[in-house]
């Protein structure tokens, strides 16, 4: 493969000594669930009597209670709503947890049973499923496309010809959507890296729309997936 389509990461990992565990192993990368993980977040923090008192009073929602009580972790913006994404797998990455029969006693400013809050970063097995919603909200968030350019792209990602057939930018979009999908949940494309993988989707759009350099990323992602082999990296046409 020529340099053009060089995978950096994976050219480093083949040419180190220890790059043979990670090869053998195949793991996903994701700079922000990464970073999530370096912060050492408790799985479980339970609220005082004062802190849930404060959240009822101020009318918190989890990302606030999430930035006001982890407030010596210093979460960015994009970790906070990542900690706040839900429906993924079933699951939420935060939520509430009250016990049954909890009460708060005012008078005596206790209280009596446990409110936590609850921390389920997704581990390997789930990360597929992560990154296919995250990508299908990419998508529905997406604007007006250009029909044929949205053609172009579904040629690209090989969506069914039937599909291809229609020139409604909403059926477009959906056959995109459905296409990305099953190139994640199926590992066709063998992307390891989460990031480069929102990249890809947010390039659909961008080319869905016109844009030639998003055009062009999108389509040299795909002639490096033509190797084969995993892929962690690719330098952006600019």
């Amino acid at each position: 493969m020529s340099n053009f389509f060089k995978d950096k990461v994976m050219d480093d990992l083949e040419n180190s000594d220890d790059g043979w565990l990670t090869l053998a192993i195949e793991p996903y990368t994701f700079s922000l669930l990464d970073n999530l993980r370096e912060k050492d977040i408790p799985e479980k923090y339970t609220l005082s009597y004062d802190e849930v008192i404060e959240a009822c009073n101020k009318n918190y929602d989890m990302p606030a209670m999430l930035k006001i009580f982890f407030r010596d972790k210093d979460f960015s913006k994009e970790e906070l709503d990542f900690l706040n994404f839900d429906n993924y797998n079933s699951k939420q990455t935060s939520n509430l947890f009250i016990e049954d029969g909890t009460w708060l006693d005012r008078t005596n400013e206790e209280l009596h049973g446990e409110i936590s809050i609850l921390i389920n970063l997704p581990d390997e097995n789930e990360i597929q499923d992560l990154a296919a919603i995250m990508i299908s909200r990419i998508l529905h968030n997406c604007g007006h496309i250009d029909v044929a350019s949205g053609k172009e792209v579904q040629d690209i990602l090989g969506c069914p010809k039937e599909e291809m057939r229609s020139r409604s930018s909403h059926k477009i979009i959906r056959s995109i959507n459905r296409r990305l999908q099953e190139i994640i949940r199926k590992d066709e494309w063998k992307i390891r890296n989460i990031d480069l993988m929102l990249k890809a989707a947010k390039w659909t759009v961008d080319a869905a729309s016109g844009k030639i350099d998003a055009l062009a990323n999108l389509t040299k992602l795909k002639c490096m997936t033509y190797s084969d082999k995993v892929i962690y990296s690719m330098e952006e046409v600019k």
